[in-house]
């Protein structure tokens, strides 16, 4: 089966429905269950099942379940909300035949009377639909809401069976199982709708937003939501305006925002059923909005100067266009366009004389999030505190402007633009301003294509510069409604300067032929915007000494960076931002990088360096690393030694062995009866005798 997921029209019921139901409105509500019969078109008869608060549980099923369900008619079933308890539906089992459907509303008091808002459908699976949520098995309410439905059959030639529904209400059922107070009364300013929860069934809740009574007595036309919503959270919205004409919005994923009539506003947040788990709901915020019209006034009795001062607010996307155009004049004041949009723009007001104006706002078909908001409010001013309006004057070339600040001029405006007025070759506009005697509150909001910068009294009390290489620089000095103490002066001044270019990339450092190398134009402004590169290469054998005579660069934006190797992925030796004097240091190699970087803004002196060969001598280096080295030959000497002595020792031949002989005893006997002979060789260790075979002599 499919639940499907798109917005649908209100109900619009046959006569017999409207008189039903009308005979049930005039009576009291009941508190227990009850049948009103629904008139049907064929052999199938249903009735209007009532369930009221005391049913605690109950069972909903079509005509004839479990058998076929009926060719055509409508069956409605109602469970009246409980003040202190939710609803609960379990679908059981659903078996639709082509074209039928079963729709789903909440339905709660508001101001005396039911009220129903459209929850969701469930169809057969043979119809399409663009948006589509699927199988959804339970569906809940927040507490003191209940539920209507409503069945709508169609030819059922294939014996379809229809649907079984059983439903509980629920007094503690969790935080994440009940639905936030589906009814919300939105005021002008900003409403919270409904916070990121956690919440545990996909087929989510609804919401009906209503214009507060007050709002309503103004006639607020229009309603802005803002939508944050995470991925796979679905959200709708639906509305109504005075004359019940209905429009609707496509579910979405994608956080954005819309300006719906405020009449009458339903939202719907759920996610795809095959999203298991529970899921974490939109942040949802709203408010109410009204267009006003201002007639002309004229202030010449009053010698007052009526003005327009326009501030805006915006999110919008590169392929929208928001424009706001003169009546009068059909002056373009400002517009976005995909290549030009520069969003900081509107981040601070406008003056321009008081005239008639156009908005025009023009947006893409993509879904994502887009808003703006515009303010325009009439200010009167005496004549001394008229100045320069919004595009009244441009200057070109070099020039300087001094513009008094009087101290009664609580609200004062002055714009200028600079340019160079050159296209080839390329040349960038640079600004000096500094104002004394600023009163607290004053501000310069300096505007490129680039930046938006912001200034203060205390930094508008020091000199201060910019350089702009793209486009034009947009100035603006702007007091409301504060008061000085004195009168103050702002000093502005702007010069075209030359292009800057970046010295060449490579260097070759010769012995005894330092390299200088410099910031562009140095010792004047370097440009803005500069990413300069460069590569030192000592001979073999050798190190560079690095000596940065004078920095003079802007803090922490503008930064000279020093690498000890040909890139930026070796070692550091140094970064430069700010005042550096004197600063020394040493390769460990032949290579040295230098990488020079400037922001669009404020340009200082910059810096000069110089870059000396040396060769590597050893007795340059210090006195632990000889030691060192001395240490470690001498440990390598004796291994070498022992491993020498060793093999020599393990190869010498063997010898045999004799035991050492002491001084003998020799003595002689010879024995003439018998004929033989004796030695005798006596010895310490004892007698040995040695016979002797050729003469009949024997030894001992």
């Amino acid at each position: 089966m499919m639940w499907r997921g798109s917005v649908a029209q209100p109900e619009l019921d046959d006569d017999e429905w409207e008189t039903t139901l009308a005979r049930y409105n005039s009576t009291t509500q009941t508190t227990t269950t009850s049948t009103m019969p629904t008139t049907t078109k064929d052999y199938c008869h249903c009735d209007m099942e009532i369930y009221g608060v005391d049913d605690l549980e109950g069972v909903l099923k079509s005509p004839n379940y479990p058998g076929s369900h009926c060719n055509s008619g409508r069956c409605i079933y109602k469970i009246l909300p409980h003040p202190n308890k939710t609803v609960r539906l379990n679908v059981q089992t659903a078996s639709f035949s082509t074209g039928t459907v079963l729709k789903f509303w909440n339905i709660f008091d508001v101001n005396g009377k039911e009220f129903s808002v459209f929850h969701s459908e469930l169809e057969d699976h043979e119809r399409y639909y663009s948006n589509v949520f699927e199988d959804y098995s339970v569906l809940t309410t927040a507490k003191n809401v209940g539920f209507k439905v409503i069945f709508e059959p169609k030819k059922n030639s294939q014996a379809y069976t229809g649907f079984k529904i059983t439903f509980e209400r629920f007094e503690n059922d969790g935080d994440t199982r009940v639905c936030p107070d589906p009814k919300i009364t939105v005021g002008e300013t900003m409403t919270t709708i409904v916070n990121p929860i956690d919440f545990s069934f996909p087929s989510g809740c609804v919401f009906l937003l209503s214009p507060t009574s007050v709002a309503a007595e103004h006639q607020v036309e229009e309603m802005f939501i803002d939508i944050n919503t995470p991925s796979n959270t679905f959200v709708g919205i639906r509305s109504y305006d005075e004359s019940g004409f209905f429009a609707k919005d496509i579910y979405s994923d994608l956080s954005r925002v819309k300006l719906v009539d405020a009449s009458r506003v339903e939202l719907l947040i759920r996610r795809l059923p095959s999203k298991k788990g529970a899921f974490k709901f939109p942040k949802i915020t709203a408010k109410l909005m009204k267009q006003v019209l201002v007639d002309k006034v004229d202030t010449g009795a009053k010698k007052l100067v009526p003005l327009l001062m326009i501030s805006a607010n915006c999110t919008i996307s590169e392929d929208d266009n928001l424009k706001l155009a003169s009546l009068d004049s059909s002056r373009l004041i400002f517009r976005t366009s995909k290549k030009e949009m520069v969003p900081t723009k509107f981040l601070r007001p406008m003056i321009i004389s008081q005239q008639d104006l156009r908005v025009v706002f023009s947006a893409s078909d993509k879904v994502q999030r887009r808003y703006f908001e515009m303010n325009i409010t009439r200010v009167f001013v005496p004549p001394e505190c008229v100045c320069s309006l919004f595009d009244d004057k441009e200057y070109k070339g070099a020039g300087w402007v001094l513009a008094p600040i009087p101290a009664r001029c609580k609200i004062l405006h002055c714009h200028w633009k600079f340019s160079t007025g050159y296209f080839y070759p390329p040349k960038f506009i640079s600004i000096e301003f500094f104002m004394s005697k600023p009163a607290i509150g004053d501000k310069v909001y300096i505007i490129t294509d680039k930046i938006t910068e912001e200034y203060g009294s205390q930094l508008l009390s020091h000199k201060r510069s910019l350089t702009s290489s793209a486009s034009p620089i947009e100035f603006t000095f702007s007091r409301f409604n504060h008061t000085a103490t004195a009168d103050a002066v702002l000093n502005v001044t702007w010069t075209v300067v030359e292009a800057c270019t970046c010295a060449p990339d490579k260097f070759q450092v010769e012995v005894d032929k330092p390299v200088v190398i410099t910031s562009p134009n140095y010792p004047e402004m370097y440009c803005p915007n500069l990413v300069c590169r460069h590569t030192f290469y000592a001979p073999k054998g050798h190190y560079l000494e690095v000596i940065v005579d004078y920095a003079d660069l802007e803090r922490y934006h503008d930064f000279l960076k020093i690498y000890d190797g040909n890139g930026t992925i070796d070692p550091m030796m140094a970064r430069i931002s700010g005042i550096e004097k004197n600063f020394r240091k040493n390769s460990t190699g032949d290579t040295v990088f230098f990488l020079f970087m400037s922001d669009e803004n404020i340009s200082n002196k910059g810096f000069h360096a110089n870059l000396i060969a040396h060769p590597k001598i050893v007795e340059d280096a210090p006195a632990a690393i000889h030691w060192l080295i001395l240490f470690g030959l001498a440990l390598v000497i004796c291994l070498f030694s022992a491993i020498a002595v060793y093999f020599v020792v393990r190869k010498k031949p063997k010898t045999p062995k004799f035991t050492t002989l002491q001084n003998p005893t020799v003595s002689y006997e010879s024995n003439q009866s018998t004929g033989s002979d004796r030695i005798s060789i006596r010895y310490n260790s004892g007698t040995e005798m040695l016979p002797d075979t050729s003469s009949g002599t024997e030894i001992i």
